[in-house]
């Protein structure tokens, strides 16, 4: 997914709670908004490192963790992994 694509229609359930996850919307696309790739991992402890986002790419918040600010997103189709949130950025239409 890239800045480019239009906002989907269909919206994920939303995380309950009243920590910092339950502010990120799950129904638009979150992007790398930084000049650097942000790193994806396997799992929310960051263990093993599976990708790479580039500056701009992102796609669709799954889940977040209630400990700290990282969470799970979905991206490039049916590809999931864990990013920390500090360098991404929502974006609606």
């Amino acid at each position: 997914m890239t800045l480019s694509e239009p906002v989907r229609e269909v919206q994920p359930k939303a995380v309950a709670g009243g920590s910092w996850e339950s502010n990120v919307a799950r129904d638009i696309p979150y992007f790398n908004m930084s000049a650097l790739p942000v790193a994806v991992y396997s799992d929310v402890e960051f263990t093993q490192k599976t990708g790479t986002l580039a500056p701009g790419e992102g796609g669709y918040v799954e889940t977040c963790s209630d400990a700290k600010p990282v969470c799970k997103i979905a991206y490039a189709g049916n590809t999931t992994g864990w990013v920390k949130m500090d360098r991404m950025g929502g974006v609606s239409n």
